[in-house]
């Protein structure tokens, strides 16, 4: 039996609340893999390792939010890209990718065509 990959997205939960309702299929079904939708992957590895040995994590980071007010005229483009590219959010997670490649070479992957 193959282990499948599994994506998870919290919406506007909270990392405690969504591990806690994750918690039976996460266990039940081991996945090889976890792909995180999330800017704070800190809030889940630790748990997600306990729960899932071995597990494989990526992440995967979302300007829906973003895209979605620029197309509705809230904010311009040049701004949604400055907010997206200010300096301690995106330091935090590059350094957060970086220590995490460090624990495991398949840590990044891209679905990107090539």
């Amino acid at each position: 039996m193959s282990r499948a990959k599994v994506t998870l997205y919290s919406g506007s939960m909270t990392a405690p609340d969504v591990l806690a309702e994750c918690r039976g299929l996460l266990v039940g079904t081991q996945p090889r893999a976890i792909e995180l939708h999330t800017w704070r992957p800190d809030h889940y590895a630790p748990a997600l390792r306990r729960l899932v040995p071995g597990v494989e994590l990526s992440v995967g980071v979302g300007v829906d939010g973003e895209a979605k007010d620029v197309a509705l005229g809230r904010q311009s483009c040049a701004a949604a890209v400055r907010e997206l590219l200010r300096p301690e959010p995106m330091r935090w997670l590059v350094n957060q990718l970086l220590n995490e490649a460090a624990r495991t070479e398949n840590f990044i992957e891209t679905s990107a065509p090539g």
